[in-house]
């Protein structure tokens, strides 16, 4: 897929101004209409489609590409990879954190005292080590998160989604 126009963002002029991220990586910028915009390590104007499915079920890259996304978001790093695509995965900032339950709801603990700790070692310890990707778009704190309802095992709705 081509690059779109510059919109502005990448000049002189514009550069800092509201251009946000660094260059040689994935960036965000507003142009000169209001809009927004994906700026590729490059330096070129993008629209990015992304899909979202797991690794059994995604389409090789080629395919994917033929159908023009130029994105997936995957699961955990490591698990399934960009495989050369731009990529957006999950970090699993709520693994190992404190869970409130009552009454069917799922809630992550967010008032615990330890709350901010854990996840800022869990965002080091996940996303440190692909701080310097240039083809990571960003990341997905999580992923498929069951927070608003513990349904009873057995419930139809249930069955039907095995």
């Amino acid at each position: 897929m081509p690059p779109l126009p510059d919109h502005g963002l990448t000049s002189e002029a514009r550069r800092g101004s509201t251009l946000r991220g660094a260059e040689g990586f994935f960036r965000g910028g507003q142009a000169d209409d209001g809009r927004w915009w994906v700026v590729d390590p490059a330096g070129r104007t993008v629209w990015l489609a992304a899909l979202a499915v797991g690794p059994a079920s995604r389409p090789r890259p080629a395919l994917l590409r033929a159908w023009g996304f130029m994105a997936v978001a995957t699961g955990r790093p490591g698990s399934d990879g960009g495989d050369g695509m731009v990529w957006l995965p999950t970090a699993g900032l709520s693994d190992g954190v404190p869970w409130i339950r009552r009454g069917g709801a799922r809630l992550p603990d967010v008032f615990d005292p330890d709350w901010s700790g854990r996840v800022a070692e869990r965002a080091l310890a996940v996303c440190g080590p692909l701080a310097d990707d240039p083809s990571l778009l960003g990341w997905r704190p999580d992923d498929g998160l069951d927070w608003a309802w513990d349904e009873p095992a057995g419930r139809a709705a249930q069955q039907e989604l095995r």
